[in-house]
């Protein structure tokens, strides 16, 4: 039988080597042979994007709601020049475009764990019968982690750095509006 403090650093340690193959895993810009795009080549995706609006799924953490986190968001993505579309305002839009955060955790005895996703949600059309279009994430990014306590300060600090990949992202395909604004 297993001590807990043998089965936390089991935990940990498979967390740790879970979160560093994700890591070594991800792909330079990219396009295939096919013309499908993978890894950091999604950014071209963000091309043209005239806004987005910010989508963020509800939170049950204490000293975090997700009305706030929105609001937060919100004024990062305005402070890089990034237009905010509000009251559905993207549904007039080309591709209906919204940013979509999921901030999960998982709470133990003895550490609690969180899972983040970002993804900018927008139309697609299928190749095969392009009288369809549906939702889907055209660019993503996600991260995982453990803590020993919770620390909502550091949940902010890894939503707000992730959101700096989607906003670098964005600048790096729209560098004439982001540097307009």
């Amino acid at each position: 039988m297993r001590t807990p403090s043998l089965y936390l650093r089991y935990a940990l340690s498979t967390l740790w080597v879970c979160l560093w193959l994700c890591g070594s895993l991800t792909a330079s810009a990219q396009m295939g042979a096919n013309g499908i795009l993978y890894g950091e080549g999604k950014r071209d995706t963000l091309r043209d994007l005239t806004g987005v609006e910010v989508v963020v799924e509800s939170l049950d953490i204490d000293g975090l709601s997700g009305g706030l986190l929105k609001t937060d968001l919100e004024a990062q993505l305005e402070q890089a020049g990034i237009r905010v579309l509000r009251d559905k305002e993207r549904l007039n839009q080309p591709g209906y475009p919204y940013l979509y955060i999921q901030l999960s955790l998982l709470h133990t005895d003895a550490f609690h764990t969180y899972s983040l996703e970002i993804s900018l949600n927008q139309t697609v059309t299928l190749t095969r019968y392009p009288s369809i279009s549906v939702f889907a994430p055209t660019w993503r990014v996600h991260a995982v982690g453990a803590m020993t306590a919770l620390d909502v300060s550091m949940l902010k600090t890894t939503v707000h750095d992730y959101l700096g990949k989607f906003i670098q992202a964005y600048q790096a395909v729209n560098p004439q509006e982001s540097a307009i604004r």
